[in-house]
C-alpha cells in the first residue's frame, strides 16, 4: 500500500498541553520549524504505507542481525481488511514478522490516519481482544504488545484492558491524538481526500499520554494483572523519559522526540551509568 503523499509531516502552532477540553477543536499546522526542540509537536500523516513481506521481512532479519547489548526488536504490525477479514489480516501480518526472526511483536489497534474500523479498534473491547487473542495462538510464545490509543472514558478503558489483559504481555500507551489539522486560512494543511484528520504527537500529547498511563497502572495494581506496561507520548528530553519511570512504568518509547535526537536513549543511559557513579 502507497503512503499518503508529501506532506508527511508538519510542525503546529501550539505551545502547550493538549487537554480533553481540546478534543473536537481543529489545530494549525505551520511551516517554520520552532526554536526549541524539546517543545515540538507535530501531525504526522502518513496513511498505512507498506512494502511487500519479502521486502519487509529481509528488513526484520537485518534489523535483527545489528542489534547490540541490551537493545530489543520490536516489530509492530496492523492489519487492514481487504481480501482477509481484518482479524485475519492482522494474524497474517503477525505470522510473517515471527517467521521473519521477530523477537516481540506489537499489534497497532489505534492508527490516528484512517477513517475506517482499523483505526478505532483499541476503543472496542470485543474486537479488540478477539484479535489479541487471534494474534497470540498464532505466535504462541513471542511476547505480544497492544498499542492503544487515547480512551477518554475510564470505564471504556478498564473493559478494553480487561478484555485484553489474559492475552498480552504488554500494552503500550499512547499512540498519537487524532485531530483536524487545517492552515492558517483554515483550510486543509495536508492534501487530498480523508487527510483533514491527522495525528498529533509530541510535546503537546505528553500530559494526556501520562494520564492514561496513570489509570492502566493503577487497574493493572487492583486487578494484579501481569503485564508489561510501555509509556509512549510526549518524551521530547531525558527528563521525560525519568519522569515515565517515576509514574511505575516497565519501559519507555519515544518516536518525535527521538526523530530530531537519534541519541536520546543513549543519552538516557549515559546519564544512568553517570549517576551509579
Amino acid at each position: 500500500m502507497p503512503s499518503h503523499p508529501n506532506p508527511n509531516c508538519m510542525f503546529l502552532t501550539l505551545d502547550r498541553p493538549l487537554q480533553e477540553d481540546d478534543f473536537g477543536r481543529q489545530l494549525i499546522a505551520r511551516l517554520d520549524v520552532p526554536s526549541d526542540p524539546t517543545r515540538i509537536s507535530i501531525t504526522n500523516s502518513f496513511g498505512m504505507p507498506s512494502r511487500s513481506p519479502d521486502i519487509w521481512q529481509q528488513d526484520i532479519g537485518e534489523a535483527k542481525d545489528s542489534l547490540g547489548a541490551g537493545q530489543l526488536l520490536i516489530v509492530s504490525v496492523v492489519g487492514t481488511p481487504g481480501e482477509k477479514s481484518l482479524l485475519e489480516d492482522y494474524v497474517t501480518g503477525a505470522r510473517l514478522a515471527v517467521e521473519a526472526g521477530a523477537p516481540v511483536i506489537e499489534i497497532n489497534l489505534s492508527c490516528p490516519n484512517v477513517v475506517s474500523l482499523e483505526g478505532s479498534i483499541f476503543t472496542d473491547p470485543t474486537a479488540s481482544s478477539e484479535i489479541s487473542a487471534a494474534v497470540k495462538r498464532a505466535i504462541g510464545p513471542v511476547p505480544l504488545i497492544i498499542k492503544l490509543g487515547y480512551i477518554a472514558d475510564p470505564a471504556i478503558m478498564a473493559e478494553v484492558i480487561t478484555a485484553n489483559a489474559s492475552h498480552v504481555e504488554g500494552i503500550s500507551s499512547i499512540n498519537t491524538l487524532s485531530f483536524e489539522i487545517v492552515n492558517q486560512a483554515g483550510k486543509p494543511a495536508l492534501p487530498g481526500s480523508g487527510r483533514l484528520r491527522a495525528g498529533v504527537c509530541g510535546a503537546a500529547i505528553r500530559k494526556c499520554a501520562m494520564s492514561q498511563v496513570v489509570r492502566i497502572l493503577e487497574l493493572k495494581q487492583k486487578e494484579r494483572y501481569d503485564f508489561e506496561v510501555i509509556g509512549v507520548g510526549g518524551v521530547m528530553t531525558t527528563d521525560h523519559i525519568q519522569d515515565y519511570f517515576h509514574l511505575g512504568v516497565d519501559a519507555v518509547m519515544s518516536a518525535t522526540g527521538a526523530m530530531w535526537n537519534p541519541f536520546l536513549a543513549y543519552r538516557y543511559w549515559e546519564e544512568v551509568q553517570e549517576a551509579k557513579r
